[in-house]
């Protein structure tokens, strides 16, 4: 017996990008209040407001570190690989966040805001729709907009493609 394929690939297309574009922005909104929550955590563990941007400069810098990483394994292992590691790690940031503050440690808290920063580079990937026969990163001299929007940037098109 063969598998049934979908009858028509873009009514399939039609209902999953609005599921898909509320799950990002949902993701989306979770990160930036666990992010706002971190710099509060650090903050009232630290017990000064300067600390307080310590927790949200980790989540950022956790973000940047991890997308490269994250981004070999998409490409080595595919996209939900990638999106699957990704949101696992920030999963496990965000409970050592929790022991952290149960703790009062400042370092833990601020080694767990960094896992969290996972969920940026994950939702940042979720949100870039993945075209048939197309890798998973942009192409040098695209920048990546919402939903598989890509925008040029440069003088000119790549060698080879139109403009």
């Amino acid at each position: 017996m063969t598998p049934q394929l979908p009858a028509d690939p873009a009514a399939v297309q039609r209902r999953t990008l609005p599921v898909l574009s509320g799950a990002v922005a949902l993701g989306g909104l979770g990160v930036t209040v666990g992010i706002t929550v971190g710099g509060l955590l650090a903050r009232q563990v630290a017990g000064s407001d300067s600390a307080a941007g310590l927790g949200q400069t980790a989540s950022v810098l956790g973000a940047a570190v991890i997308a490269v990483p994250l981004a070999r394994v998409s490409d080595g292992f595919g996209r939900r690989a990638g999106l699957a590691l990704g949101y696992g790690i920030a999963v496990a940031g965000a409970l050592v966040v929790v022991a952290a503050t149960a703790a009062s440690s400042l370092p833990l808290l601020l080694a767990g805001l960094f896992a969290f920063g996972a969920a940026t580079t994950s939702g940042l990937q979720a949100a870039r729709r993945r075209r048939p026969g197309r890798a998973c990163l942009p192409r040098p001299g695209v920048v990546a907009g919402g939903l598989g929007d890509d925008r040029r940037v440069g003088a000119g098109p790549e060698p080879g493609r139109p403009r």
